[in-house]
């Protein structure tokens, strides 16, 4: 991964994308060069296909480790909550899903994994005034047919495991 990098003061990202905040009148977004908490970087698309290769590989994480971030958290209280070590597990149009979305002003992102449909999809804009979850739902399904469909840009990886 080349071209991802932490969202640090005052680091200058070589061929960065200028973020926008409106659909018709394109204005451009405030920039926030900061450290986030959260753990916000900035990343392409082909650097974020690279990620998704590993994942379904033991060079990082083992299997097992995998296994426990893709399992939803028990709670205290004896239940469970859809998250697992930062990815959001709940059911997205009734398929296994495990996706994490982003945003930072005038940026809006999706990693999305359907682990049984051997299926990733990610997305990347420069468009604050998006929903990102209406793109996720056409694209899906574009390559599920039990889903609707609706075109938009980004990368679709079949993993081969």
């Amino acid at each position: 991964m080349n071209s991802t990098f932490a969202t640090s003061a005052g680091k200058d990202v070589p061929n960065r994308a200028q973020g926008y905040d409106d659909n018709y009148r394109l204005i451009e977004a405030p920039d926030w060069p900061a450290l986030r908490p959260p753990g916000g970087f900035l990343s392409t698309v082909l650097d974020l296909a690279k990620w998704d290769a590993v994942l379904n590989t033991d060079k990082i994480l083992s299997e097992s480790s995998r296994r426990q971030m893709w399992t939803p958290v028990k709670l205290n209280d004896g239940t469970s909550h859809p998250h697992g070590f930062g990815w959001q597990l709940e059911a997205f149009r009734n398929l296994k899903s495990v996706r994490h979305s982003g945003g930072m002003p005038g940026f809006r992102a999706m990693f999305a994994r359907y682990p049984d449909e051997k299926l990733t999809i990610i997305f990347l804009m420069n468009l604050n005034d998006v929903d990102p979850f209406t793109l996720l739902s056409g694209l899906t399904g574009l390559y599920v047919p039990a889903s609707a469909s609706v075109a938009a840009s980004g990368a679709i990886l079949r993993n081969s495991n």
